[in-house]
């Protein structure tokens, strides 16, 4: 089964990130937790995340379970894995052939009997093709699901590089890399742990996605969200403070100064550009 929202609907429905504190508080209300009226919005989401299980339980898979049945979820953007996309390439490959007035009437009729040519074979031959590629691509997804978290580009100009996968497995299963590493990460704890494991001349790169998440999430943490939405200045200096990932090395310095004097008077604002100094300018591991 894939993961598309009505496939993946929490038996426990938590309060989203952008939930009002009065939804919070009435959610908090209803699993009987105790909780003060003053507490901020911020504290009452980290009474929600010490509530949160480590694995996220879905009402499908539990109603699956509950008629012994396993639901065996497939891995994001991998829909090839998934022989309901065959069946359905069928079908629309039947309604484009016979349709000719081109009118929606006529491509629903045509639909409901294209579904019903579908056959049990075709079903047995699209799940088998399914089943061969992923057998075929079982070291690509054991690989992925291992590394996830870091990107590793290999360059493909070095005189040692090579294209079998068989060699690469070898040596990551023995801790032995031959290869010069480009590591895509954004932790800084992470980079220190990086250097030490393959040296100081380890290229590394970080994540402009994740770096701007990095940054929405300290604005939730320091109450500058509705700010956000509601001060146009608030709102410029936030995205020129995640366009500094952009800016040339030797060109920080000076932008990041003028973003600070141009800055509006806020004092979340200055809590969010004093994350952004000791995090990412003065942090050494960067």
């Amino acid at each position: 089964m894939n993961n598309a929202p009505y496939h993946s609907m929490l038996v426990n429905n938590y309060p989203k990130c952008n939930a009002r504190k009065a939804e919070v508080q009435e959610w908090l209300k209803n699993q009987n937790i105790n909780f003060l009226p003053f507490e901020t919005l911020a504290e009452l989401r980290e009474r929600v995340n010490l509530l949160k299980p480590t694995f996220k339980k879905y009402e499908l898979d539990e109603i699956a379970s509950s008629m012994g049945h396993e639901v065996v979820r497939l891995p994001p953007y991998h829909c090839q894995y998934n022989p309901i996309e065959l069946i359905w390439a069928q079908v629309k490959g039947e309604v484009a052939k016979n349709n000719s007035t081109f009118k929606m009437v006529d491509v629903e009729r045509l639909t409901h009997e294209a579904l019903d040519l579908v056959s049990k074979s075709d079903w047995e031959k699209c799940v088998k093709h399914a089943e061969t590629i992923q057998d075929e691509d079982y070291q690509e997804i054991l690989i992925d699901s291992v590394l996830e978290p870091v990107i590793i580009t290999f360059q493909t100009d070095d005189s040692d590089f090579s294209n079998d996968e068989d060699i690469w497995t070898e040596q990551v299963k023995s801790g032995v890399y031959r290869f010069p590493f480009v590591f895509e990460v954004l932790s800084p704890g992470m980079i220190v742990a990086i250097r030490d494991s393959f040296g100081y001349s380890t290229e590394i790169k970080g994540c402009l996605f994740h770096f701007g998440q990095s940054i929405w999430c300290r604005v939730q943490k320091v109450g500058l969200a509705h700010e956000y939405t509601q001060n146009d200045e608030v709102k410029k200096t936030v995205r020129r403070i995640c366009a500094l990932a952009l800016v040339p090395t030797g060109k920080i310095d000076e932008c990041w100064s003028m973003i600070h004097a141009e800055a509006p008077v806020n004092e979340n604002l200055m809590k969010l550009m004093d994350y952004f100094v000791d995090t990412y300018l003065n942090n050494d591991a960067c």
